[in-house]
C-alpha cells in the first residue's frame, strides 16, 4: 500500500511540471522577456520558423516565448537576470 502510495505521490509531481507559455506582440527582446518572466532564466532554444524562444529558470519550471520576430541580441546559452 506504501509503495503505491509513493509512485502515486511520483506521478501527480511529473504532472504538475508543465511549460508557461507567453505571447509577446512585436518583436522578441531581452527588455520583453523581463517584463514576462519575473526570475533570472536561461535561454534554452530559439526557433526562428516559429518565433518562439524556449527559456527555463534555476528552478527547472520552462517558459515558452513566441512573438513576430526575435531580435539579433538574443543566442542559446544565454543567461538574461531580471
Amino acid at each position: 500500500m506504501l509503495l503505491g502510495h509513493i509512485i502515486l505521490t511520483g506521478i501527480v509531481a511529473a504532472a504538475a511540471v508543465g511549460v508557461i507559455a507567453y505571447v509577446i506582440s512585436g518583436m522578441i527582446t531581452k527588455e520583453k522577456i523581463k517584463l514576462k518572466v519575473n526570475d533570472d532564466v536561461i535561454i534554452k532554444s530559439i526557433n526562428n520558423c516559429t518565433n518562439t524562444i524556449t527559456l527555463e529558470d534555476l528552478d527547472n519550471q520552462t517558459y515558452e516565448v513566441r512573438g513576430d520576430s526575435i531580435s539579433d541580441d538574443l543566442y542559446e546559452g544565454q543567461m538574461i537576470y531580471v
